[in-house]
């Protein structure tokens, strides 16, 4: 389920070096620290209260960062061009690029991960076979935490708080480049995708709660080994193009950005872990990195 991945990333026992998902950057000349929180797109808004020092940070934070700046996703032409971006070429539409075996595979698979509830796919037939790889990624992810609601994304809840807060707010990428990411590949390559998110072989539910628990057990290596495992996860050429190049990309904003305001980060897990990830480059620029929360305490009964 490498389509997973992407949004959870493009995200026991003994905690690790890297188990934590809320760090402090200090030091490098900063006068006032910032703090960088790794989020799973998917995962409930009740994560916000539930790690330990998020709650702080945001406070002492004079800003707020995500991904991208998600009041821009909402203006009307920028929906517009989500929808066209959406929508497959005249010569390239469902049936012209799937089998009727295949369009069945794919039908029968949504059905499996929407808990048996039929979903046809004919309403998708003018649509990019990324459409139906971010649908299947959504229906797996709500298995995995069915406390979710679209409504109340957690970056998205995070920058409206900000916002309300009288905070800056702002983007490390447009929405036009991340439109781009999810669905500007070539329509081969998404075929390619879709029918290889639905083999059979492959259990993307139980990838998701793997995936779902090592974000809430706050193990950024456990994350990082699915993300990259062999099989299941992203080859190296998907994580270039969907972690790698984007962390790059950030360390640039983020060495201007930190010295002159006190910044609260926020970005998917995924990209915080590892050699490339941001933590470590952060760290390699001179910064002092110090975990600041503990895994994500459970919710009150």
């Amino acid at each position: 389920m490498k389509k997973l991945f992407l949004l959870t990333a493009i995200l026991i026992g003994a905690i690790t070096a890297n188990a934590q998902i809320l760090w402090k950057v200090s030091g490098n000349g900063l006068e006032k620290p910032s703090y960088i929180f790794g989020t799973h797109h998917l995962a409930p808004t009740s994560i916000i209260e539930r790690t330990q020092g998020l709650l702080n940070a945001f406070k002492e934070a004079d800003a707020v960062y995500g991904e991208m700046d998600m009041n821009l996703m909402n203006t009307p032409s920028m929906q517009a061009l989500l929808l066209k971006a959406m929508q497959a070429p005249a010569d390239s539409t469902l049936s012209k690029v799937l089998t009727p075996q295949q369009l069945s595979t794919v039908a029968e698979g949504l059905t499996r991960y929407a808990g048996g509830t039929p979903i046809s796919i004919a309403g998708f037939e003018q649509m990019k076979p990324a459409v139906l790889s971010t649908t299947l990624a959504l229906l797996t992810s709500n298995r995995a935490f069915p406390d979710f609601n679209p409504a109340e994304q957690l970056d998205a809840t995070i920058q409206r708080m900000a916002t309300a807060e009288g905070k800056t707010v702002g983007g490390l990428e447009t929405p036009q480049f991340q439109i781009e990411m999810l669905y500007g590949s070539p329509i081969s390559s998404q075929v390619k995708a879709l029918l290889r998110d639905l083999d059979p072989d492959t259990d993307g539910i139980s990838l998701a709660r793997q995936l779902a628990q090592a974000y809430m057990d706050a193990d950024l290596d456990r994350m990082l080994e699915l993300m990259l495992r062999p099989g299941s996860g992203m080859d190296e050429t998907e994580a270039d193009r969907l972690i790698y190049q984007r962390n790059a990309s950030w360390i640039k904003i983020l060495l201007g950005l930190l010295p002159t305001a006190s910044a609260l980060i926020v970005v998917g897990a995924g990209h915080l872990p590892g050699d490339k990830g941001l933590i470590n480059m952060l760290r390699n620029e001179g910064f002092t990195m110090t975990p600041v929360d503990k895994p994500i305490a459970p919710e009150s009964k």
